[in-house]
C-alpha cells in the first residue's frame, strides 16, 4: 500500500519537491509581496486543511496547519519574509528566474499552458534531478504540436453547435406555444381564470411580537433605502488590509474592526467616522470582542490583548500564548477572558488585570473557538483535534 502523502495529497506539492518552502505551503509564487494575497492564500489554505482534521490523518493535518501558520506568520512580517527571502535566494543559487520566465512567455502559448501544470519545474531542476528526469518532462511539453488541432480548437466547435441545437429547440417550442393560443387555450396565453390567479397584493406586515428582533418579513413596498433592504449605509470602513472580523458594542454605538494590517479600529456605527487612532500590533489581528458593558475591548493577534474601549488605550500586559490566538470571548459578567491558540490550549484570564486563571485547558490540536454558557458556569472549546470541549 502506497504511503500517504499529505503534502502532495492536500497541497499538490509533489515528493521531489519536498521539504517545501513557506511560498509553496500557501500556494503562492516564490517571492510574493502582496500583503493581501499572502493573507488570503493562507486562509484558503489553512480553511482546507481544517477539514482534514477530522478523518484518519489528524496528526498530520495538525503537523501541517502549524507550518502553514508558521510560514503565515514570518511572510506576513516584513522584517522576517526579508529575511528568508535572502536565505531562500541563496539556497535556489543563481538560477536567473527573470530568464526563466522571459522564455516561458515567448514560447507557443499551448506549450505553456501544458507547462503550467507541472509544478514548478525550475525548483525540481535546482533540486538535481537527473537527465532521463529532465527528458521527460521536455517530452511531456513537446507531445502537442503548435500544429495540431488544440483544445480550445474543440471546444469552440462544441459551443457553436450546442448553440445552434438550442436555438431549433427554441423555433420547435415556440412554434408550440402558438399552436396552442391559436387552438383557444387559455392557460397558454397566460390568461388564468379567476379562480386560478394569485393575489395582487403580496405586501408581507412584520410581526409586532417580533419588531427589533430581526425575524420581520420585509414588505415588497419598502422604500430601497430602508435598512432592511441591504442597502449601503454611508462609506466603506477602511484598513490597509483584509478586514477579519467585525462587532458591535453592546449599546449599538460603535463598532470594531480587526483586519490584517496589524491594527484594530473603533468606528461609529451610525456616521462609520472613525474614533481615534488605529490600535496598533505586532502581527495581523484575526479575532475581536467588547466587554458586556462595552468598556473594555479584548483583540487576538501573536497575543491577546485587553484595551479600553472608548480611548483605544492598552490595560495591562499581553495575554501570551505559545502560538498565535485565534479567538477571544468574554465571559457573560465581564469577570473573565478565554483565549484560544494555534499552540493546542484554550486559557482563562482575568478580564480587568490580565493575570492567568488556573492552567492551560489543553486539547490535542490547534483551538480555535472558545464560548461561555449564559450563566458563566461552563466554558466551551472547538478544536482541530475533532473534538469540541467543555469545561467547569
Amino acid at each position: 500500500m502506497a504511503t500517504f502523502d499529505p503534502y502532495h495529497k492536500w497541497l499538490a506539492i509533489p515528493l521531489e519537491e519536498q521539504p517545501a518552502d513557506y511560498y509553496q505551503l500557501l500556494g503562492l509564487s516564490r517571492f510574493e509581496s502582496n500583503v493581501e494575497v499572502i493573507e488570503i492564500q493562507a486562509d484558503l489554505r489553512m480553511s482546507f486543511i481544517q477539514q482534514m482534521s477530522t478523518g484518519p490523518h489528524v496528526a498530520l493535518s495538525q503537523q501541517i496547519l502549524n507550518e502553514l501558520s508558521e510560514a503565515r506568520i514570518c511572510l506576513l512580517d516584513s522584517q522576517r519574509k526579508a529575511e528568508y527571502d535572502t536565505e531562500l535566494h541563496a539556497r535556489l543559487g543563481s538560477f536567473d528566474f527573470e530568464e526563466a520566465e522571459a522564455d516561458e512567455m515567448s514560447a507557443p502559448a499551448e506549450t505553456r499552458i501544458i507547462a503550467a501544470v507541472d509544478a514548478d519545474t525550475s525548483v525540481t531542476d535546482l533540486r538535481g534531478d537527473d537527465d532521463a528526469a529532465k527528458k521527460s518532462r521536455w517530452n511531456k511539453e513537446s507531445r502537442q504540436s503548435p500544429s495540431s488541432p488544440s483544445r480550445m480548437t474543440y471546444g469552440i466547435a462544441f459551443c457553436a453547435l450546442a448553440t445552434m441545437l438550442i436555438a431549433v429547440v427554441a423555433i420547435v417550442w415556440n412554434r408550440d406555444d402558438n399552436d396552442s393560443v391559436v387552438a383557444g387555450d387559455p392557460s397558454a396565453s397566460g390568461d388564468a381564470t379567476p379562480t386560478d390567479a394569485a393575489p395582487t397584493d403580496v405586501t408581507e406586515t412584520p410581526d409586532e411580537t417580533n419588531a427589533g428582533s430581526g425575524s420581520s418579513t420585509i414588505a415588497e413596498t419598502d422604500p430601497p433605502n430602508n435598512v432592511r433592504t441591504g442597502a449601503p449605509l454611508g462609506e466603506p470602513l477602511r484598513h490597509d488590509g483584509v478586514v477579519r472580523h467585525v462587532a458591535f458594542s453592546p449599546d449599538g454605538e460603535r463598532l470594531a474592526t480587526v483586519s490584517g494590517d496589524f491594527s484594530a479600529r473603533l468606528w461609529d456605527a451610525r456616521t462609520g467616522a472613525p474614533l481615534g487612532a488605529p490600535i496598533r500590533h505586532d502581527s495581523w489581528v484575526g479575532h475581536v470582542a467588547f466587554s458586556p458593558d462595552g468598556e473594555r475591548l479584548a483583540t487576538a493577534s501573536a497575543d491577546g490583548r485587553l484595551w479600553d474601549a472608548r480611548t483605544g488605550a492598552p490595560l495591562g500586559e499581553p495575554l501570551w500564548h505559545q502560538d498565535e490566538v485565534w479567538h477571544v470571548a468574554f465571559s457573560p459578567d465581564g469577570e473573565r477572558l478565554a483565549t484560544a491558540s494555534a499552540d493546542d490550549t484554550a486559557r482563562l484570564w482575568d478580564a480587568h488585570s490580565g493575570a492567568p486563571l488556573g492552567e492551560p485547558l489543553r486539547h490535542g490540536g490547534v483551538v480555535w473557538h472558545v464560548a461561555f454558557s449564559p450563566d458563566g458556569e461552563r466554558l466551551a472549546t472547538a478544536s482541530g483535534d475533532g473534538t469540541a470541549r467543555l469545561w467547569d
